[in-house]
């Protein structure tokens, strides 16, 4: 591997990457589609395709998936190749993964499938040089908590918190950013691990609901200011946060909140956050899941959360407005009806205030 003036070393290796990952993606869809017409590893139909990690063959697209996220962005980039062409002339998409990907992969597209009508898509598990049908993993369900959690649920509001199940721990949230959660030692204060064990020694002196108070109004005074770092941190559970509040800006009447499909990773994650309002006056329930930014496997994982809550339930993303445009719009050219996914807008809290 050669470089060129200008390139690092590590756009070299990314460079060679994605060509060994292109040569495997194109190997892999000539014997998965040579088999099903009788010609293993055949050329008949392969044609080249400017779209980066695709590969056509007749009428269906093959992609590649390293990990679970990379399935919203197969299925945005069928979604640009519609839209460009102008037709449905891709009917069908075959998604490759390594084991632990494809299984989750395959639960996900299992619940996408009724509303992709006129798009197939499978997906096959790779084994070395071959691919077998992946077989669809069990959905990971939420630890039920126990006795003392809710007793220290009582606690965390008192001081002011909002009590959240984060998928089997309880955390103490302020404007959908954790000041708290609960250990096997106690409640724990802080924003964050490091913040956690700081506080420990600083405020060794204090009851935990007097430090757990302290550190709601710090947040609380800090958080809506826009040049303070707390106000970049959790804006999905802070979106949440404010439909909790007021459930009207997006026409509801109550929302409860839904732990995350996995624990989250700490204070910097940025995933989906999600809450239920439950069915009322012969209206189905809705489950409703905030993101923020380009989240390109919003849907699936939006799809997931109703199927884990409420099968039955409408489903409504919501997100500020520039980003709805970029991360759910595109994907509606692929939704046999539309109307199945309701997008809504709303301010982004962490612009209404100007310090």
């Amino acid at each position: 591997m050669t470089s060129t003036p200008g390139q690092s070393d590590g756009e070299l290796v990314c460079r060679r990457r994605a060509q060994l990952e292109a040569a495997k993606l194109r190997s892999l869809a000539r014997r998965h589609a040579g088999a099903e017409r009788g010609d293993p590893g055949g050329d008949s139909g392969v044609s080249d395709t400017t779209v980066p990690g695709l590969v056509f063959i007749d009428d269906r697209v093959f992609g590649l998936a390293v990990d679970v996220s990379d399935l919203g962005r197969l299925l945005h980039q069928v979604a640009r190749t519609r839209k460009a062409n102008g037709s449905t002339t891709v009917t069908g998409l075959t998604i490759f993964a390594e084991s632990e990907a494809a299984s989750v992969i395959a639960r996900r597209v299992s619940l996408l499938q009724p509303s992709l009508a006129d798009l197939d898509v499978e997906v096959q598990e790779v084994d070395g040089a071959q691919s077998v049908s992946a077989v669809a993993a069990d959905m990971l369900i939420p630890p039920v908590l126990d006795v003392k959690a809710w007793t220290a649920a009582s606690s965390m509001a008192d001081a002011g918190a909002r009590v959240i199940d984060d998928h089997g721990r309880l955390v103490a949230e302020v404007m959908g950013l954790e000041v708290a959660r609960l250990t096997p030692d106690g409640i724990r204060v802080g924003v964050g691990e490091a913040d956690r064990e700081l506080q420990v020694y600083l405020n060794s002196h204090l009851e935990d609901g007097e430090a757990l108070a302290r550190a709601v109004q710090t947040v609380s005074d800090l958080r809506p200011v826009p040049s303070h770092p707390l106000n970049r941190l959790a804006r999905p559970r802070w979106l949440r946060s404010v439909l909790m509040d007021d459930p009207s800006l997006v026409e509801l009447t109550e929302l409860q909140p839904l732990a995350p499909l996995t624990p989250a990773d700490g204070v910097f994650d940025r995933e989906p956050s999600a809450a239920y309002c439950p069915p009322a006056a012969g209206a189905a329930g809705t489950t409703v899941v905030c993101s923020v930014g380009v989240d390109l496997n919003l849907v699936p994982e939006a799809f997931e959360y109703r199927q884990r809550t409420d099968p039955d339930s409408r489903l409504m993303l919501v997100l500020p407005e520039r980003d709805r445009h970029l991360a759910v719009e595109p994907l509606r050219v692929l939704f046999s009806d539309p109307s199945d996914l309701t997008v809504r807008s709303v301010q982004a809290p962490w612009e209404s205030v100007r310090s």
